[in-house]
């Protein structure tokens, strides 16, 4: 069978066999770097030990929680790993560069990219004034994630 075909279909002409070639699970992504924003808790540090456990070196991004952001880093260097923890607001544009050259330094370039942090403020929605949908809309519509001049993220070439 080929890739897109599906059992019991009918081969066309000319359709060449594909194979994926296996990788044993814990070396999917054996000495990649992988940068985790936001890794210091919730779903981030799940995909930062994750990463891990498939062999990556990973940077532990965090804003407040350096604590927690250091427990995880030490966790992935127990697991054999390398981990880098820095921190960064990730909606500022020279604190990303920054952090982009300090993984540079530490670890080299980066492979992978989760952009996991999120920022959010919690009230009923009654309480939410339109200064509160403001800021929102300015902080993720307007000015989002960092615009690289070139549409290049530093470190990625």
């Amino acid at each position: 069978m080929s890739w897109g075909t599906a059992p019991g279909s009918v081969r066309v002409e000319g359709e060449a066999d594909w194979v994926r070639k296996p990788t044993p699970p814990g070396k999917r992504l054996t000495d990649q770097i992988v940068v985790v924003t936001g890794a210091s808790r919730g779903f981030g540090r799940l995909i930062a030990l994750a990463a891990a456990d498939e062999g990556a070196n990973v940077v532990v991004n965090y804003s407040k929680s350096s604590e927690a952001a250091e427990e995880i880093a030490a966790t992935i260097r127990n697991k054999g790993r390398e981990s880098l923890v820095v921190q960064a607001d990730v909606s500022e544009d020279a604190e990303v560069r920054a952090m982009v050259e300090r993984v540079q330094r530490g670890l080299g370039p980066v492979e992978i990219l989760v952009n996991n942090a999120g920022w959010a403020r919690v009230q009923a929605f009654d309480e939410k004034r339109k200064p509160d949908y403001e800021a929102i809309r300015r902080r993720w519509a307007d000015d989002g994630a960092p615009e690289w001049p070139d549409g290049k993220v530093p470190g990625t070439e």
